[in-house]
């Protein structure tokens, strides 16, 4: 049937005109048509099909073909639901790994907090402790500290920590702000766990004349005495501080002891412990100028301090001997306690000089002998200050007594430093383990040996000045006198004094404030005295 064109709006059917049809025709299809092509027009021929013969289907085919689309339908079903099981359990998984996750963030933001809550705890009680250190040794220079061993104790105020044991729950904000708890305890005494916090057992005994007994018996008398108001004879005279040096006000308290031909000078200080060993300037000087060797260096703060003593000191001795010149045969004796004991070493040492020349240098002429003895002295310079090694200085005395426990005797930075973290640190479990049994076996008479702990003790850097003696409780195994003594003297037996040097010191850590009161060193130096007495009467 041919084809007609598409009449326009108002047109009636016109046939089209035939095109020529090319007998080439197109392979391609396209929605039943096929495309003729010629060499000019493109005709388009419709895709005509034979009819085709319908065939029934065979009930078995149908039947299979059916149950096989059944179960493509099944096997669909089942597949589509599988898949809903996984992404249901794929999110139940990451429901659970994030809570997993959410419980342990918040379990780390819980330690985090308590680490952060004991760490501002212990930053706390460091500096409770610090300030109580302080506290402690500055009452005991300024003869105010009553030794009650209930003073040693710090108060500490525990912070709360959030999400804590099972008794926090249920309570308010503020109830488990409020529940901080403060706690009160001596920390001081926790030096005593390790092992090197004494000495050895056995030590060399410190060997004296008698007549040396009563100067060391006068240094300690005047030496604790030097905070009392100046009474008789005596006299102070103060030394103004210096804020460009770094120094605070010292006081020396002279008085002639006519009937033992002896001269005092006692020194003091009025600054704090910290002041000295931590706030001022104690960073070693040279002592050029002042000292023989330049390349000693010394405590700057103390160095300044016995520098600008000098003129004061010579001016007194002068006024000394014009009130009466008699005293020209007597002995000097300069003494003192804590950091009035350094500068008493600075200043023997000084005035024994054989290269510098001073006011008080001219002065050491006019005295039959110089002595210095101190108690309690912390270190001063690089290398132990000595007296000189002239035959005319061999009968001098020069001494430092220091207490088995006294922590002034190794008193600088990195020391005190430690011995803050010394206090702070937990006491060792072991320690305390095997001091127990060793106290239960020894109630059963046997003999256990104990794990020795030892703090580790930083390098000092300055030392100790003169000969030094150490004086602590006599052991029972150590007895270097008589083991039987009149009763008078039964306290004195509990008593040594032995011989040590600096280097030995330095592996040792002294923490005790107790044993650095000038009233425990006094009464030892008595008792010594008083056994070095007895023992020679009992002896005629």
């Amino acid at each position: 049937m041919p084809l007609l064109k598409r009449r326009e709006k108002g047109q009636s059917m016109i046939p089209a005109p035939q095109p020529e049809i090319s007998p080439a025709i197109s392979q391609y299809p396209s929605q039943g048509f096929y495309y003729a092509q010629s060499s000019t027009n493109l005709t388009i021929v419709p895709d005509i099909q034979p009819p085709q013969l319908y065939i029934p289907a065979d009930p078995a085919t149908t039947a299979h073909h059916r149950s096989a689309l059944t179960s493509k339908i099944n096997l669909h079903e089942q597949k589509q639901h599988a898949q809903h099981l996984v992404r249901k359990s794929c999110n139940n998984l990451r429901e659970a790994v994030q809570g997993t996750v959410n419980v342990t963030h918040h379990a780390v933001e819980e330690v985090q907090e308590i680490r952060t809550s004991v760490g501002r705890g212990v930053e706390h009680l460091r500096g409770a402790i610090e300030k109580k250190f302080d506290d402690i040794l500055t009452a005991i220079d300024e003869s105010r500290f009553s030794g009650r061993e209930e003073d040693l104790e710090v108060q500490h105020v525990q912070p709360s920590i959030r999400g804590g044991d099972g008794r926090e729950v249920g309570r308010s904000t503020n109830d488990q702000a409020n529940s901080k708890s403060t706690t009160s305890a001596n920390y001081f005494s926790k030096v005593y766990h390790y092992a090197n916090a004494r000495l050895p057992p056995h030590m060399a005994p410190l060997k004296l004349y008698v007549p040396t007994y009563p100067m060391l018996c006068l240094a300690a008398q005047y030496s604790r005495r030097v905070y009392d108001k100046p009474s008789g004879a005596e006299k102070h005279t103060h030394i103004e501080a210096n804020w460009r040096s770094g120094t605070k006000a010292m006081v020396i308290k002279s008085v002639p002891i006519d009937d033992m031909s002896t001269i005092v000078f006692a020194i003091r200080g009025t600054q704090s412990f910290r002041d000295w060993t931590v706030n001022f300037r104690t960073a070693p000087t040279s002592p050029d100028g002042f000292l023989d060797d330049p390349g000693n260096l010394c405590h700057s703060g103390f160095l300044a301090v016995a520098r600008k003593m000098v003129r004061p000191v010579a001016d007194r001795l002068k006024w000394l001997l014009q009130e009466d010149p008699s005293r020209a045969s007597s002995s000097l004796l300069i003494t003192g306690h804590s950091a009035g004991g350094a500068v008493a070493s600075l200043l023997y040492c000084h005035m024994l000089s054989e290269t510098v020349q001073s006011e008080l240098t001219d002065m050491r002429d006019f005295f039959k002998r110089v002595h210095c003895i101190t108690f309690g002295p912390p270190p001063v310079s690089l290398l132990p200050l000595e007296k000189p090694a002239s035959r005319q200085y061999r009968k001098s005395l020069f001494f430092s007594f220091i207490n088995e426990g006294d922590p002034v005797s190794r008193a600088d930075k990195a020391y005190v430093r430690s011995l803050l973290d010394l206090y702070v640190s937990p006491a060792p479990d072991s320690v305390l383990a095997h001091i127990t049994s060793t106290v239960r076996h020894r109630r059963l008479g046997a003999r256990r040996k104990i794990a020795k702990l030892y703090w580790t003790v930083p390098e000092s850097t300055l030392s100790l000045p003169g000969r030094l003696v150490v004086l602590r409780k006599r052991s029972r195994d150590s007895s270097n006198v008589r083991s039987v003594l009149p009763a008078a003297s039964e306290a004195a037996e509990e008593v040594e004094a032995c011989t040590t040097t600096d280097s030995e010191l330095r592996g040792v850590v002294f923490g005790d404030p107790l044993m650095h009161t000038m009233d425990l060193y006094a009464q030892r130096i008595d008792a010594l005295a008083t056994s070095a007495v007895t023992v020679r009467l009992d002896a005629v």
